[in-house]
């Protein structure tokens, strides 16, 4: 049995008797051995520094939900004349929010005097919106439920000194602070929405009756997307500021991106801006792709070292044929 297997041996040893080493054969062999050195360590240095190759792979479900981080910088709107709305295609407001508002004093953050800002609570008792009812029974607790109903019956609306609601807003300490800090995040569905800063009705009332100086200036500190357990990158709009418009409308295309198994967002942007003479207003709309981009090394462990293996095997083969040529 043992001499059959012997008689399939591929790799017969030649006896050393029958061998004869050379001055030339000793020359192929430190050729062969520096450039196959040289060889592995230029298969190495590609494979240790390997750029990343995009692959894209469809999202398997589009329930799960993003956080959207916003710190954005309003320097002529108060906090008190501020309104934050945040809507998407499936008419879904305020899914689940926790921003902040930081008054802005002589240009100094009032980190101390923040408010939180959630979704408005009615008090008790029944206010009155002063003629505007829309329905029997109508409550109007509160300075924005006012102007809101004189807008829906398209009445002028009234002044807010002769409003008890706002009088009650003015006399608090809303108005702390020319400029206004929104910091915070919001956690949403992975569908287009938009986020929209703007006056509230009380602001546009107070803007048409006293000629407030209200402008859209803004500064971007940080705008992102993530995962809520996920990594955060720099967004392209951190940083960007803007001054002289009042209507200011960005849309923002987003797209999932993962490398070495760590997931994040990638964000383009696009800015339309308009310095017209209106109520200041900045909308942030954004769309998320389906679609995954998947970075991955573009030489993979296996296929370096089935290079290696090519580059031993072939120039050691190579060599034996040319030094057989040449010695011959």
């Amino acid at each position: 049995m043992l001499q059959r297997i012997k008689h399939a041996d591929l790799y017969r040893k030649v006896s050393s008797d029958l061998s004869q080493q050379t001055a030339v054969g000793g020359v192929f062999s430190l050729v062969s051995y520096s450039i196959i050195c040289l060889l592995f360590l230029s298969e190495l240095y590609c494979y240790l520094f390997s750029p990343y190759k995009p692959t894209l792979l469809v999202e398997s479900s589009l329930t799960n939900r993003i956080q959207v981080d916003i710190d954005i910088k309003f320097p002529s709107i108060p906090c008190a004349l501020l309104s934050i709305m945040y809507a998407d295609i499936s008419s879904e407001y305020y899914t689940k929010a926790l921003l902040h508002k930081y008054p802005i004093e002589n240009g100094v953050i009032l980190y101390d005097a923040h408010t939180t800002h959630t979704e408005p609570l009615t008090p008790k008792g029944c206010g009155s919106c002063y003629g505007a009812e829309l329905y029997d029974g109508q409550c109007c607790n509160t300075c924005e439920e006012v102007m809101e109903a004189y807008t829906s019956r398209n009445w002028k609306a009234p002044n807010p000194e002769d409003v008890d609601q706002c009088k009650h807003k003015a006399s608090e300490d809303t108005f702390r602070g020319e400029g206004c800090l929104v910091n915070g995040e919001i956690l949403t569905r992975k569908i287009p929405a938009t986020i929209r800063f703007e006056l509230n009705n009380f602001g546009k009332a107070l803007m048409s009756q006293i000629s407030l100086q209200l402008n859209g200036d803004h500064t971007i500190n940080h705008l992102g997307f993530s995962d809520p357990e996920g990594i955060k990158i720099p967004g392209p709009l951190n940083g960007k500021q803007v001054q002289g418009n009042y209507i200011n409308l960005y849309y923002l295309k987003v797209n999932p991106a993962e490398k070495d198994e760590e997931r994040f967002y990638e964000t383009s942007e696009s800015y339309l801006g308009f310095n017209t003479l209106a109520y200041p207003i900045i909308a942030l709309s954004y769309d998320i792709e389906p679609i995954t981009t998947i970075y991955k090394p573009e030489k993979s462990f296996t296929e370096f070292i089935v290079s290696i293996c090519a580059i031993v095997g072939g120039w050691h083969a190579l060599s034996i044929i040319i030094s057989k040529i040449v010695i011959r």
